[in-house]
């Protein structure tokens, strides 16, 4: 009998078993962070030997009951939060909790909004580049950053710096900002992008198309918004990166945060280091400058109920110097070597306060940028390795730009149906230089406002205007509509047309940048730009189980009277100066085709197409054309947890013209000339440690070894000749290593 209730029992204690394991598990999905569910997550369910593979998602609830027989494998994603993959055994109920990245398609955009909005809320066409993105590049300024995206087009200038093209308009025509703010200091046109780390950059949020109204001057082709980090939820968070490339590049940087109460004081430093470049012998003089910058940053801010109140100051300082070739009047033992200092300063306040009893927000910016550009000429002897401070003026030249912007607006939510905003915007700048004749100044005044209408649901429409008053310039009255419609929840359209203003900068006007292969000069007696812009764009997604296709149209249309462009010294191959150009409006057009394929969470595929027109000088109904190609891979491997990233484009043959003047200051000649079409690609593989703390990553970037591109036909640079010359565009094929530590409290 007691062997039989043992046989029993057994057997019993065997189908409970059986039973156990067939049964259901639930698996529960939250967020790290607020400890909420995480609707909606994927969940991927492997066992070790491979035999049994399941997909599923969890509810609205952040759960799923799933059968686990075996000891598997299970990898949890979702979109906006960093994947995690755990081994699990037969258990009755596990829990995930998943980490946000710093942008997902639940997190809002500021930039050219009246309120936050998501980014498919938005009734602009925005492109967010996300810190994972920035990861996956290893890109250590936005220069780098940008030189691989589609709508954009990179020139380099180995003593003025880096500059992008947004739909074939450059320069003061793209506005540069970090948190809303202007980034101050033009030489030759354009913002030096390899002067702008990305170290502590959260996010990027790009804007194409005219938003002057919002952000008046430069932003006639868009805005560039960089924005830093902001953690709100962790009590101590801190990050220490380690960079060396094999071109001679040596990098480090260090962030801080700390939250207590209702305060948050943040911290941040960084140096950079490059040696210089060169392809084959050089002599002294490297095609690529050597440089040194050091960045820095610290923040203040009070979070008290419906007030907040924020201050930063921001250090910058490079070093770039241009050693000369020994010279034959001192017996080859001496040589004049150039040192260029560039000095960023900038000091801001800003507050938010949202009355309890209004449906509305005041936000209050001011904030001091201050921008010097040094030049020194030395002596320097070879022999005994001594340096002196050449006395003759000519050589050395001071610049400094001053800006103070004040800005405020009122944002409400009166209705469900309407939003508006009204504000001011006051930027004072002013230059001084020896060779500005002086202290400069140019002020500019204005009031703007703007109303969002939502009819439908599907249907948004936005009119704007802004009143400026320029203490140098009349302004015309500058005004732009946006519509949106979503006649299907996976489909959506969006138009925008507006009117811009630019008044010529105080560089333009009457800076002049002068040393061995560059004579610019100002032009006190520029007109200001005035121009019109259409844009229009087109996003259709469509999810298919784990599969998601994006298909992404755009396309523009800018005409600008009035365009200020360099003309060129036909005598001085070196020399150019600011001039309008005459006669009918200059017009740019083009557009652009994207596709994304996400396989999530493993693959990532995107590949897209630019085309872009522009008016030739000679004759501005005439267009030449140029063309990008790009295409990126990511895949996600879940077992061994690493990450693997391609990014590849092809930039195309570009065509353009240039103007020589002639004694009367108008144009004499016209030069058609080009640039040979280029490819480059990047690798990257990274791999997370510690619980995700560490972060390792390695790879190659200008695998197809690019460095100086033929360009023909009067050069393509401002210190070109006539005939063939080359223009630079990377330092060839190098090797890259990063490692990142990261930690944090909540």
């Amino acid at each position: 009998m007691n062997r039989l209730k043992t046989f029993l029992l057994i057997i019993i204690s065997v189908l409970i078993s059986w039973i156990a394991r067939g049964q259901n598990q639930a698996l529960r999905v939250l967020d790290k962070q607020t400890g909420e569910p995480v609707p909606y997550a994927y969940v991927c369910l492997e066992s070790l030997d491979k035999k049994v593979i399941s997909n599923s998602m969890t509810d609205s609830s952040g759960r799923l009951n799933v059968v686990i027989d075996r000891i598997s494998q299970v990898a949890v994603s979702c979109v906006g939060y960093i994947s995690v993959v755990d081994t699990v055994d037969i258990m009755p109920e596990y829990t995930f909790y998943l980490t946000q990245t710093t942008h997902g398609l639940n997190e809002v955009i500021v930039t050219g909004q009246i309120t936050p909005q998501r980014v498919d809320k938005s009734i602009y066409r925005v492109n967010v580049i996300s810190g994972a993105q920035i990861g996956d590049k290893a890109s250590q300024n936005l220069q780098e950053l940008l030189l691989t995206e589609l709508n954009f087009r990179s020139t380099q200038d180995n003593i003025l710096g880096s500059g992008i093209s947004i739909q074939g308009l450059s320069g003061e025509n793209v506005k540069i900002l970090i948190d809303g703010v202007p980034v101050v200091g033009r030489q030759n046109g354009i913002i030096d992008l390899s002067q702008i780390n990305l170290s502590n950059v959260d996010h990027i949020e790009v804007v194409e198309g005219p938003m002057s109204v919002i952000y008046g001057s430069n932003a006639l082709a868009g805005a560039v918004n960089i924005i830093t980090r902001d953690d709100r939820k962790s009590k101590f968070t801190g990050d220490l990166n380690t960079y060396f490339e094999t071109a001679g590049v040596y990098n480090g940087d260090a962030s801080l945060l700390f939250r207590k109460g209702k305060s948050t004081l943040s911290l941040n430093g960084g140096r950079n280091f490059f040696g210089g470049f060169s392809i084959g012998e050089s002599g002294r003089s490297p095609l690529w400058k050597p440089k040194e910058q050091y960045n820095g940053s610290a923040g203040y801010k009070l979070r008290s109920g419906n007030f907040d109140l924020g201050i930063r100051g921001v250090l910058f300082r490079e070093e770039l110097r241009s050693p000369g070739d020994l010279s034959p009047s001192f017996n080859y033992e001496k040589a004049f070597d150039e040192y260029h200092f560039t000095r960023r300063q900038e000091l801001r306040a800003e507050g938010l306060w949202k009355p309890e009893e209004e449906r509305g927000s005041f936000n209050i910016l001011a904030a001091y940028s201050a921008y010097g550009k040094i030049k020194q000429t030395y002596l320097k002897d070879l022999v005994d390795l001594t340096k002196i401070l050449v006395a003759d003026p000519a050589r050395h030249d001071t610049a400094t730009i001053d800006a103070l912007l004040f800005r405020g607006y009122y944002s409400s939510r009166p209705g469900r149906k309407v939003t508006f905003q009204t504000g001011y915007d006051i930027n004072m700048e002013t230059g001084t230089g020896k060779r500005m004749d002086g202290r400069k100044s140019i002020y500019e005044y204005a009031a703007f406002a703007g109303l969002r209408y939502d009819p439908a649901e599907n249907f948004s429409v936005q009119p704007g205007i802004r009143l400026i008053y320029n203490t140098r310039y009349n302004a015309p009255l500058v005004y732009s509509l946006s519509l949106k419609w979503d006649p299907t929840k996976d489909l959506q359209l969006r138009t925008s047309a507006g009117r811009g203003f630019r008044s010529p900068s105080l560089k333009e006007l009457y800076l002049d940048f002068r040393d061995s292969n560059h004579n610019v000069t100002g032009n006190d007696d520029l007109l200001a730009e005035k121009s019109f812009s259409l844009n229009g764009s087109a996003i259709w997604r469509l999810e298919a189980g784990k599969s998601i296709f994006t298909f992404n149209t755009s396309s523009y249309y800018n005409r600008m009277k009035n365009k200020i462009d360099l003309l060129y010294d036909p005598i001085d191959p070196t020399g150019a100066r600011y001039m309008n150009i005459p006669g009918k409006n200059y017009v740019t057009k083009g557009g652009s085709f994207e596709i994304q394929y996400k396989l999530h969470p493993r693959f990532t595929l995107n590949t897209g197409i630019n085309l872009t027109g522009k008016s030739s000088l000679a004759d501005l109904s005439r267009f030449t054309w140029s063309e990008n190609f790009t295409a990126g891979f990511n895949y996600k491997n879940l077992k061994y947890k690493f990450s693997l990233s391609l990014l590849y484009k092809y930039t195309g043959i570009y065509r353009d013209f240039r103007g020589e003047f002639d004694l009367n200051d108008q144009i004499g000649s016209i030069t058609e000339v080009f640039m040979n079409d280029y490819n480059i690609l990047d690798i990257n593989i990274s791999r997370a440690f510690l619980n995700e703390k560490v972060m390792l990553s390695t790879g190659a970037k200008n695998l197809f070894n690019i460095t100086n591109v033929l360009a023909r036909g009067g050069g393509s640079t401002v210190h070109g000749s006539d005939g063939s010359s080359e223009s630079p565009v990377g330092w060839g094929r190098t090797f890259f290593i990063k490692a990142g530590y990261h930690f944090n409290k909540y």
